[in-house]
């Protein structure tokens, strides 16, 4: 590994994300580094009406830039103003209202782009925190189902991988990248990740904590809005190649059910009523803005105190 330290700017998009914001700053500015330099991270207040602006300033840390617009325009819009001012090897975006495990988390992220060549984009996995409410149980005992389906298959390199409530973007693929106006934008930089040649890698030791909506209503805004924009995928990259990226082989899932159903008898049962009502909707709704709905309930003050790993990261 070369001994040149990877410079890294992190970029968060956030829209009434005043409940949050100031706990990830401090976690994100607190963070320990030996193989990267964190030089800047940029905040792009997309209309917010919240008090968000009185939040990251008092996170008093001069690589905090806070960048503030009265129109909301969507994530993907922010997204390539975040990428056009970066200046740095790698561009770490987050969500606002997300936490990283421990403080190696900005670290481990760069060190993903060491593995091998021409990685252009590089995610972490993704936890949610303890559940509050019972509906809340249900949808986190599916995501850790839904997980071990997705690292079961293609060696971990697969579009169900890729999250957008974090990622990392090499310069190189920036260079020759930009965000379409498109409602399922993780799925749509995954695949112009991999169509222009370059590769993917998924980090399971680099974890995100966010959480998971804990009533049904803020549930369905979130499913709808992440199922959304299949077709404008299909109509920019093809339907044979976006068909293949989404495939999973059956054998997994129904290897995976049978145990979640067999383990979480009450919970599958409930899951699989939710899964059966989201498709009915979106049947006859199809999302198409990229301005959307939050999901309040999934808004909440996570810890700002990442733990610290007994053993270093080792590179």
């Amino acid at each position: 590994m070369s001994s040149e330290k990877k410079t890294v700017t992190i970029g968060i998009t956030a829209y009434n994300e005043s409940k949050n914001i100031r706990a990830l700053l401090k976690a994100l500015t607190s963070q320990i580094h030996s193989v990267c330099v964190l030089e800047k991270i940029i905040v792009i207040s997309d209309g917010s009406k919240d008090s968000i602006f009185s939040e990251i300033n008092a996170v008093n840390d001069k690589r905090i830039e806070l960048i503030q617009y009265m129109q909301r325009r969507g994530k993907p819009y922010r997204l390539n103003e975040l990428a056009s001012r970066n200046n740095s090897d790698v561009l770490l975006l987050v969500d606002a209202d997300v936490i990283p495990k421990d403080s190696y988390f900005v670290e481990k992220m760069v060190v993903g782009f060491l593995s091998e060549p021409n990685i252009g984009i590089v995610s972490p996995t993704v936890t949610p925190v303890e559940a509050a409410t019972l509906f809340e149980k249900v949808i986190n005992s599916s995501v850790v189902f839904k997980k071990r389906i997705f690292e079961s298959f293609n060696n971990q390199k697969n579009i169900y991988l890729c999250h957008g409530r974090a990622r990392a973007f090499s310069k190189e693929f920036l260079n020759e990248f930009r965000w379409e106006n498109v409602v399922c934008e993780d799925a749509y930089s995954y695949l112009h990740c991999l169509k222009n040649g370059y590769e993917f890698n998924y980090v399971k030791d680099a974890e995100i904590q966010y959480r998971s909506p804990q009533n049904l209503g803020d549930h369905l805004k979130q499913s709808l809005r992440f199922n959304s924009g299949r077709q404008h995928l299909e109509n920019t990259f093809g339907k044979n190649f976006v068909s293949n990226q989404f495939k999973i082989p059956t054998f997994i899932v129904l290897r995976n059910w049978i145990e979640y159903v067999i383990r979480n008898p009450l919970y599958s049962i409930a899951f699989f009523s939710v899964f059966l009502l989201t498709r009915v909707m979106m049947m006859w709704e199809n999302r198409t803005s990229v301005v959307w709905e939050v999901s309040m309930s999934s808004k909440y003050v996570m810890s700002n105190t990442p733990t610290i790993p007994k053993r270093g990261l080792n590179v």
